[in-house]
């Protein structure tokens, strides 16, 4: 926490779409190299908030709040005397993007959509934890730069299989045509549809979880 009368001097929100219609799906992993992928980006969106401090003003550089968890602990780089034990994936996302030196950050996370429901949740986390760490610096990642970063985060660092569909439509966002000409590197077409499209597909499109 903050030293007492110590408000942030700067507030940073994030949000990043879940993922349904996954047609293609599998196409965009890398024992198919190439593929085609229809999907769409839908609400509830994953939330991230930084709340943004100097250094001096917490003990701990970055505190993390897995809000859907009851979870509120300090993070560090992984190293010998710390390893990702809570949320890896958060976690290891924060190190990727890393803190400037001279703050302290407090980081909320929090998503309606529970995991493992099929529909891209921990690509829609990454994202937007991205997009959000990606404030703290001057220059600015594009949509693209962002998925790239997320399915990195997952393969990479955490050796988990990935696909690239996930990433992509957290970071676009709305209805999109993914091209993977090799894997992971894609092409993305947006199809832009009226409002009255949109509305209709609100009106139409539910999504179930059984648990």
């Amino acid at each position: 926490m903050s030293r007492e009368g110590e408000g942030p001097t700067r507030i940073i929100n994030s949000v990043a779409p879940i993922r349904i219609c996954d047609n293609g799906g599998w196409t965009d992993t890398w024992f198919a190299e190439h593929g085609k992928i229809f999907n769409i980006g839908v609400y509830p969106y994953v939330e991230v908030q930084i709340e943004v401090y100097p250094r001096q003003a917490m003990k701990d550089r970055v505190i993390l709040h897995a809000e859907n968890f009851g979870q509120r602990y300090a993070v560090f780089p992984k190293n010998e005397r710390h390893e990702w034990i809570h949320h890896p994936l958060l976690e290891a996302a924060i190190d990727y993007m890393g803190v400037p030196p001279e703050l302290a950050v407090q980081i909320s996370i929090f998503s309606e959509a529970p995991a493992g429901c099929s529909t891209g949740t921990s690509a829609a986390v990454s994202v937007a934890l991205i997009g959000a760490l990606d404030q703290l610096t001057p220059t600015h990642m594009t949509p693209l730069e962002v998925a790239y970063a997320a399915h990195r985060i997952e393969t990479d660092m955490l050796g988990q299989q990935s696909g690239i569909q996930d990433q992509l439509c957290s970071a676009f966002g709305g209805i999109n045509y993914i091209e993977m000409f090799d894997y992971p590197y894609a092409a993305v077409s947006p199809i832009f549809v009226s409002n009255s499209v949109w509305w209709e597909l609100e009106r139409r499109l539910s999504l179930i979880f059984l648990g």
